[in-house]
């Protein structure tokens, strides 16, 4: 028996994905490679310069996945990027006082050598910022400071750090919204965003840090007198402090706060307190007085069915109304979940202070000690039925309760085997994808495949199902296969094929993306390819409207230099294409060039693919968006507010307002939202301390900037 933090159970539930084998780690020959190389504005390399670079890796199949990491250029400004995974590289880079850029996407697959990529560095803006004491006005020298691309998966990032004024400077910013981070000794961390232009001024922006506090205190026993000895305190979800030799506990960099602590006591039960933190206000003393020994709780699970009992059976004891009050019970494979752990205990309850699990042993028979004195749920996880059993029970101190189980139990069904090649090889797959159909239902996951490439999956219906194993570079296999209920698995054995062996005849469709000039080239623009009659088996968006309905597969190419696609691997069909040019209409974050940052969305007309064909000649134009900015003041003082939450939404006479984004304002108050269509919006400010602003009617127009000047009342 062991018991469980509500942290450490949560985190249980959230990392079991699989029974398989943890798959090495990527063999470094197998590695991929681009090369690049970064130029300043008048071609020089930057040369022996640290950089802050992000990957974006697009694949065929619309998948992505990004990194980011700090790298060092040499005399030729030239540095390196590697990843595991094929297909669409796209490089964006920050330099500290030197710009940013976006290097040309590269297509970068196994056994080809890729040519070098040249990025040229673009101005940035600048912030200029300083941390202080919040509500002091005292600057915090040597505090570390860091700005990133807000909201971006990119995660671009500068680093600083404060000087005897508390004053920092970031030169060469990614135009766009940042979120600025300080961190210091003794005080809790926090952040403020601002919004970076190409001005010549910089962006003002002050992160003000609250004084950590310091909480101790002394456990003592029953007799509140004698201190208990190496007792655990916990608090603030996973962290935890010992007492000493005399009781004593000490909590450091505390926030200000309603802080929850549990006292975990060898040979008592455990103890919830909270103790209420105030800002600037050193808390008292704490002294928590164990008194408890608890109860126990013990009983039997019988299987019903079989009239035997039921060793190996999971039970949870929690605080009264944890299960009533909280979701519904899910089932769960418990043994998937105690192996997740390493032979840990189980539960998905994260509101109570503690919980008790263990399991049945040989007899079928559990035990538990020291459970608190109080109301208590009592339950029994079964693999195949779940919220099969619970009961309360009052547990007093220092007396048992027993609580028997007596259920038909069904032992759950697995399927295992390996995944090899064509020659009989095993393949160990990472990332491999997993489908399960048939029998009622359908699921489907992460596949984790063990260097041997066995696999294990659990099933929770007996019956026929098909089961489809996919991976990176190789096509979907599928395998029918009739699972029961007798704990005995289904072998199955999966021969995986290259992608290209087992993709059927299909067409391509290319063409350009432009400006709004029907001209210059889109580079480095996101292009999604939507269908209304041909299959498309990955698709991740899809609409419907009375008989229209379309389907969509996302970044499914990148546009080149010349701002030229191509989407392999159609079936025959209808297709259009829609392109963007990345931020919050395509879901990708990476910085935009000066020339797309007020692109809108662009689609092409619909036309014919063909099986073995190409479909070439498409042209996409992204029209331009309108901008909307602004200065908040304080309607009293006329000082600007910072921080300022502006909310837009589009007014449509059908729909009412829907849509929409939001920016903060910076320490001056100004704001600035981009690529709005064509249109007219409505603007909400939020402001903490003052009353909120609606502003009705704002039009935007295309490649036009719509400026505001707004104030708002301090709350009475």
């Amino acid at each position: 028996m062991r018991m469980v933090s509500r942290w450490t159970c949560l985190m249980a539930c959230l990392t079991m994905v699989g029974l398989g084998a943890i798959a090495t780690a990527q063999d470094p020959t197998d590695m991929l490679t681009l090369p690049c190389r970064v130029v300043q504005a008048d071609g020089e390399p930057l040369a022996n310069a640290e950089l802050s670079v992000s990957l974006l890796i697009g694949q065929p199949t619309g998948q992505q996945t990004s990194t980011t990491k700090t790298v060092t250029t040499d005399e030729d400004g030239r540095f390196e990027m590697t990843s595991a995974r094929a297909g669409s590289w796209r490089v964006a880079i920050s330099a500290e006082a030197a710009g940013w850029a976006i290097a040309p996407p590269a297509e970068v697959k196994p056994g080809i050598d890729p040519e070098l990529v040249t990025a040229q560095l673009q101005p940035g803006g600048d912030v200029l910022g300083w941390v202080r004491v919040r509500g002091e006005d005292e600057p915090i020298a040597g505090a570390s400071v860091s700005c990133t691309v807000f909201g971006a998966e990119s995660g671009l990032r500068s680093k600083s750090t404060t000087d005897e004024d508390g004053t920092f400077i970031f030169s060469g910013v990614v135009p766009g919204e940042v979120s600025v981070y300080a961190s210091a000794d003794g005080f809790v961390s926090s952040r403020a965003a601002a919004q970076v232009a190409l001005d010549e001024e910089p962006v003002e922006i002050v992160v003000e840090l609250t004084r950590a506090l310091t909480l101790q205190g002394t456990v003592v026993g029953p007799d509140g007198a004698t201190p208990l000895v190496g007792a655990t305190v916990r608090w603030s979800g996973s962290r935890e402090e010992k007492t000493d030799g005399e009781g004593r506990f000490l909590l450091m960099n505390v926030r200000p706060r309603n802080v929850r602590m549990t006292v975990l006591a060898e040979g008592y039960a455990p103890v919830a307190r909270t103790v209420e933190v105030t800002e600037g206000v050193e808390p008292d003393d704490v002294r928590i007085v164990v008194e408890h020994v608890g109860g126990i709780v013990s009983g039997q699970v019988t299987d019903s069915a079989a009239g035997a009992p039921a060793p190996d059976q999971l039970v949870l004891i929690v605080p009264g109304g944890t299960f009533q009050s909280g979701p519904r019970l899910e089932g769960v494979d418990a043994a998937e979940a105690e192996r997740e752990l390493g032979g840990n205990a189980w539960s998905p309850y994260y509101g109570s202070e503690w919980s008790y699990a263990t399991r049945t042993d040989a007899e079928g028979r559990y035990r538990v000690e020291h459970v608190p004195p109080g109301m208590c749920e009592v339950a029994m996880i079964h693999a195949v039925r779940p919220n099969m059993g619970r009961r309360d029970v009052e547990v007093r101190d220092g007396e048992s309760a027993e609580v028997n189980f007596e259920s038909r139990l069904r032992p759950p069904g697995y399927i295992t085997g390996r995944i090899l090649d064509e020659d009989g090889a095993p393949i160990a797959l990472p990332r491999g994808r997993r489908k399960l159909k048939g029998a009622g239902g359908s699921s489907s996951g992460e596949l984790t495949v063990g260097e041997d490439g066995r696999y294990y999956v659990r099933v929770s219906r007996a019956g026929a199902h098909q089961f489809t194993v996919t991976a990176e570079g190789y096509g979907p296999t599928t395998v029918d296969v009739d699972v029961d209920l007798t704990g005995q698995a289904a072998d199955v054995d999966f021969v995986l094929r290259p992608v290209e062996e087992t993709q059927e005849a299909a067409g391509s469709l290319s063409g350009h993306v432009y400006l709004s000039d029907g001209e210059t080239p889109a580079i480095g623009v996101s292009v999604s390819v939507f269908t209304t009659d041909a299959p498309l088996p990955d698709a991740n968006t899809r609409r419907s409207s009375g008989d229209f309905s379309w389907r969509m597969k996302t970044n499914l190419a990148t546009t080149g230099v010349d701002g030229a696609f191509t989407v392999v691997g159609l079936a025959p069909g209808t297709y259009g294409i829609y392109a963007t040019a990345g931020g919050r209409h395509s879901g990708r974050q990476l910085p935009l060039a000066p020339n797309l940052a007020n692109a809108l969305p662009g689609v092409s007309e619909m036309v014919r693919v063909a099986a073995d064909e190409e479909t070439s000649g498409l042209r996409v134009m992204l029209a331009l968006g309108g901008t909307v900015t602004g200065t908040v003041r304080d309607a009293g003082t006329g000082e600007p507010l910072a921080g300022v939450r502006v909310w837009s939404g589009q007014v449509d006479p059908d729909q009412g307002v829907y849509g929409g984004d939001s920016v903060s304002a910076d320490n001056r108050g100004r704001f600035r939202l981009t690529r709005l269509a064509p249109g007219v919006y409505n603007l909400m400010i939020l402001a903490k301390g003052h009353v909120s602003v609606s502003v009705p009617s704002v039009e935007s127009k295309p490649g036009e900037e719509t400026k505001l000047a707004i104030e708002m009342e301090p709350v009475e």
